[in-house]
């Protein structure tokens, strides 16, 4: 299988991951884009399975070519990422019954678990819900005691915590949140 890049009109078709024949073998989600960079229209982050291990890439939608940025593991199966950067790996166990989400405040840093539940029977202490301003911020979604709806929240991947209120509304669960020019 293939994917494409292709201009609005439909002209100019771009096989994407060009030079990474391994992960168009695989074609593990191969159409997936995580993040497209606001400072980096050019590029498109997007996971492909090299085998081994299920890894993010930013890939030039002009020319195909794919560079590896993070590299997960065998059981990774989803990434989420900030600004262009990863943010966010999830891995589960063989059975698919413990998921395992990492994180990194930079690029710098080393992979921290941040949460792990299984699957049928934790509830999830938060989940991701969109791109936050600053370095090493997500947004998540999360009930806290105090109400009986999800909200949208600032996380610090860094101090693994859930800071700020961002939105709610009164008798109904927050999904998601969308970043747009701050």
């Amino acid at each position: 299988s293939r994917v494409y890049a292709v201009d609005m009109d439909g002209s100019n078709p771009v096989v994407l991951f060009s030079n990474a024949s391994s992960v168009k073998r695989y074609a593990f989600h191969l159409s997936q884009v995580i993040d497209v960079p606001a400072s980096d229209p050019d590029h498109v982050i997007m996971p492909g399975w090299s085998g081994t291990s299920y890894d993010l890439y930013r890939v030039n939608i002009h020319d195909g070519v794919a560079t590896r940025i993070a590299s997960g593991t065998a059981q990774t199966y989803h990434w989420d990422a900030e600004h262009g950067r990863p943010a966010l790996r999830y891995d589960s166990n063989r059975r698919g019954t413990v998921l395992s989400v990492y994180g990194r405040a930079s690029e710098q840093d080393e992979w921290s678990l941040l949460t792990r539940y299984r699957r049928s029977v934790d509830k999830l202490d938060w989940k991701f819900a969109g791109d936050a301003p600053g370095a090493g911020k997500i947004y998540v979604r999360t009930r806290r005691e105090e109400s009986d709806t999800e909200a949208i929240y600032t996380y610090d991947i860094g101090k693994k915590a859930i800071e700020d209120l961002v939105a709610s509304a009164v008798g109904f669960d927050m999904h998601d949140a969308l970043t747009v020019n701050g």
